[in-house]
């Protein structure tokens, strides 16, 4: 099942979103990382049947609009893209499944308007990437002289598509039937070749991060069941900032599957197991 692709109109643009499920099913909207796109839901989409679920691609993402020029990819943003789009498609209550960073997205949104979620599914991911305030100037100093140079800064091109697979191959330890699941809405032709349909201003470096006790406060505000899926060889395991998070949540469950950062994609069966599992137990 390929699902079916919608189009979400926003007040300020247009996001792309693939839709699955059962549209009389619990509504739930799920949010990739950094530099994917819904395609990161298709393996596990198909096995979660019994869901309303939209997965969107993010602004600057997969087949969405990019932001205007002179505007940025603040990480904040989108929680407004979000709940923006939920909004759209008239969901008063949802339920949320969030990868990396739409993980992170997904618990501040959680956080903040807590009366409307009905439960919350980070997989690989728990809170915002946060920093040491001390370190704020130097990271605002990095942005700047990024920006200053942002008109220059263009997508590579590629002669195939199998030297796109092979390049994200190396990123995050995906497998190639992963990566082909991503790129069948990342990649688009150009002059010369092939190119991503990402904005490349989202490589540029985020020019302020939350401080830890700025994550935590959105943590400790969530009221809806969440389940925390972690990858054996994920990113949290060696991220000190984020396991000192585990029992913020007041009603959190924890469970670590075999896989790496992209699990999800690589072995959606357990995933999506666990997943039925937190819904079926948590239904209001």
């Amino acid at each position: 099942m390929q699902g079916k692709e919608i189009q979400i109109e926003l007040p300020y643009l247009k996001l792309a979103a693939k839709q699955w499920g059962n549209p009389a099913g619990m509504p739930v909207l799920a949010i990739h990382g950094w530099l994917d796109n819904a395609g990161t839901f298709d393996h596990i989409a198909p096995l979660l049947p019994d869901l309303n679920l939209v997965a969107i691609d993010l602004p600057g993402h997969g087949l969405s609009e990019h932001r205007p020029m002179g505007t940025n990819y603040h990480f904040i943003d989108y929680i407004e893209d979000v709940v923006a789009a939920a909004d759209a498609l008239g969901w008063q209550e949802f339920a949320l499944i969030g990868h990396s960073l739409g993980g992170a997205v997904a618990s501040l949104i959680a956080g903040t308007i807590p009366e409307r979620i009905l439960s919350a599914v980070f997989i690989d991911s728990l809170g915002p990437w946060s920093q040491d305030p001390c370190q704020a100037p130097h990271f605002l100093q990095r942005a700047l002289r990024q920006r200053k140079n942002q008109s220059q800064r263009k997508s590579p091109t590629y002669p195939n598509l199998e030297q796109m697979v092979a390049m994200r191959e190396q990123v995050g330890k995906i497998e190639t039937k992963s990566v082909e699941a991503i790129l069948r809405r990342g990649v688009r032709a150009t002059e010369g070749g092939l190119t991503w349909t990402s904005d490349p201003r989202l490589t540029l470096s985020s020019p302020l991060y939350m401080s830890d006790d700025h994550a935590r406060a959105f943590l400790e505000n969530i009221s809806a069941p969440c389940l925390v899926i972690e990858g054996e060889q994920g990113i949290l395991l060696d991220n000190p900032r984020m396991r000192s998070r585990f029992g913020i949540i007041p009603q959190m469950q924890h469970q670590r599957l075999p896989g790496n950062h992209h699990l999800h994609l690589d072995t959606p069966e357990p995933v999506a197991r666990s997943i039925r599992c937190f819904l079926e137990n948590h239904k209001r």
